[in-house]
C-alpha cells in the first residue's frame, strides 16, 4: 500500500522516483496499481491540475486556483471522451471486419519476395556510392531510410487520420513500461492482465448495481518487440543478425512500394499489369488494420500479438508500430526502444511532459546505455572480413566503380592495421 500511494503522488506531481523492494513482494502489481491509478486520475482531472497547483499557484486566489482546477477538469474530459471514442470506433471496426477478414484469408493470394538485385542483374554487385555527400553515419542512413519507408507504409494503413492522432497523442497520459529482457515483459503483461481483468469485472458490478455505465475505463495496451520476437516472414527469420533483418525489411518495403507506383501508374494510363509477385506477402494493410484494433481493444502480450498476425497473415512489427503511432496507453517496451534516440523516434515515441517513463530492473539501466553505444569486434571477426573483403574486390574489381574499389581498398587497409594491432 505504502508503495503504491507513493508511486502514485509521484506520477500525479510530475517527480522522479527510485523504488526498491525485494523479489516476491509484488513489485510489478504495485507499479501496475499505482499507474493506472494515475492515468484514471489524469483522464479525470488532467494532466497539468496537481503539477500547476504545486509549482506556479501557491500564491494566487482561491477563485483562480478553482478557476484553473474547473478548466483542467473539462479538458481532461474532452481528452477522455476521445479516447473512449476511438475504443467504440475499434471494437465497431473488428465486429464489422470479422466475415470480411475470413474471406480474405480464404481467397487471398499468397506472394514470395523476389531477391533485390542491382545494375548488371548481381545482387552482389554494389550500386553507386559517395561518402562525401553523407551527412551522417551509415547505421543512421539505414535507419532513416527504414523510417521513411515504414511512414509511408503505415500512413497507408489511415489516410488522413495521422494529424488527429499524432494531436490526440501529445495531449493524453500515457505510460511506457520497459524492462530488460523478454522474458520480464511478458511476466509484466501477464499481471497486468490480471489486474484489468479484475477492474473490469468491478466496473462491469458497479454499472449493473447503478445502472450507469459512465465509470467504464478502457485501457489501450501496446506491446512491442523487436523483428527477432515480432517477424514471421521466413525470408527474413532465417536471417542471423538484426542489421540483416532491418536491411531485408528495407528491401522487401522498397519492392512493394516500387510494385505499388508501378501498378498506379498503369491504372492511370488505362493499362494493365500482372499481380506482383514481390514485397512482403504479411504487409497487408486491412489485414494490419484488424489486428491492431483487436490488441487496442484487449490486453495481449507480444506473443500473442505474433500468434494473431500470423492467422490474420498481418506484419506484427507493423501492428506494433501502428498501434503505438495510434491511442495506444499503455505501452510495454525493451529498454533499447526507449534509451536510444534514433530508434525511439522512428518508432514514433514522443517523450512529452504528459508521459511516464517505467523502468524495471533499474540497476540495469547504465549496463544497457553502454551496450546500446558500443560496439564489440573480435580479432576473429576482422580476419574473416578481411578475407571475405578480399575474395570481393578480386572477383569484382573489374566491374566497379572508382570511387566504390577505393572505398573497398580503404576498408581492406583499415582491417589490416587493426589486426597488427
Amino acid at each position: 500500500r505504502q508503495f503504491k500511494k507513493e508511486l502514485f503522488a509521484v506520477l500525479r506531481d510530475g517527480k522522479v522516483g527510485l523504488f526498491e523492494s525485494p523479489t516476491g513482494t509484488g513489485k510489478s502489481l504495485s507499479v501496475i496499481c499505482g499507474a493506472l491509478a494515475w492515468l484514471r486520475y489524469a483522464l479525470e482531472h488532467g494532466i497539468d491540475d496537481t503539477r500547476k497547483l504545486n509549482d506556479d499557484l501557491d500564491d494566487e486566489p482561491d477563485w483562480v486556483v478553482d478557476h484553473f482546477r474547473e478548466s483542467s477538469k473539462a479538458s481532461a474530459a474532452r481528452i477522455a471522451q476521445r479516447v473512449q471514442r476511438a475504443a467504440d470506433r475499434r471494437k465497431k471496426r473488428i465486429s464489422e471486419r470479422k466475415s470480411r477478414i475470413a474471406q480474405l484469408g480464404a481467397n487471398g493470394e499468397e506472394s514470395h519476395a523476389g531477391s533485390s538485385t542491382t545494375r548488371d542483374g548481381d545482387p552482389y554487385l554494389l550500386d553507386d556510392y559517395f561518402s562525401d555527400d553523407e551527412t551522417g553515419g551509415i547505421g543512421s542512413k539505414r535507419l532513416s531510410r527504414l523510417s521513411d519507408l515504414r511512414e509511408e507504409h503505415l500512413a497507408n494503413l489511415e489516410p488522413g487520420s495521422s494529424d488527429e492522432d499524432q494531436d490526440l497523442r501529445k495531449q493524453m497520459p500515457r505510460i511506457i513500461f520497459c524492462s530488460r529482457t523478454h522474458s520480464q515483459l511478458l511476466q509484466f503483461v501477464n499481471e497486468l492482465k490480471l489486474v484489468v481483468g479484475a477492474d473490469a469485472n468491478r466496473q462491469t458490478g458497479y454499472a449493473k448495481e447503478n445502472g450507469d455505465g459512465s465509470s467504464n475505463f478502457t485501457l489501450a495496451v501496446v506491446p512491442f518487440g523487436s523483428r527477432r520476437h515480432t517477424c514471421i516472414n521466413p525470408d527474413v527469420r532465417r536471417i542471423q543478425s538484426v542489421a540483416g533483418m532491418n536491411d531485408r525489411c528495407l528491401d522487401l518495403l522498397k519492392t512493394r512500394n516500387s510494385k505499388k507506383a508501378v501498378q498506379s501508374r498503369s491504372r492511370s494510363n488505362g493499362s494493365s499489369t500482372m499481380p506482383s509477385r514481390g514485397g512482403c506477402v504479411y504487409l497487408a494493410e486491412d489485414a494490419i488494420k484488424h489486428v491492431r484494433d483487436k490488441i487496442l481493444t484487449r490486453v495481449h502480450d507480444i506473443e500473442e500479438v505474433v500468434s494473431d498476425a500470423r492467422t490474420n497473415q498481418a506484419c506484427p512489427y507493423f501492428v506494433t508500430r501502428s498501434a503505438i503511432q495510434r491511442t495506444g496507453q499503455f505501452l510495454i517496451l525493451p529498454y533499447n526502444v526507449v534509451l536510444h534516440k534514433p530508434t525511439r523516434d522512428s518508432i514514433g515515441i514522443d517523450l512529452n511532459e504528459n508521459c511516464v517513463v517505467i523502468f524495471d530492473e533499474a540497476h540495469n539501466v547504465m549496463d544497457s546505455i553502454i551496450d546500446i553505444h558500443s560496439a564489440k569486434l573480435s580479432y576473429e571477426n576482422m580476419v574473416a572480413v578481411l578475407g571475405a573483403t578480399t575474395r570481393y574486390c578480386d572477383k569484382y574489381a573489374q566491374r566497379l566503380r572508382s570511387k566504390n574499389l577505393y572505398y573497398i581498398r580503404q576498408l581492406m587497409t583499415l582491417l589490416r592495421h587493426l589486426i597488427a594491432f
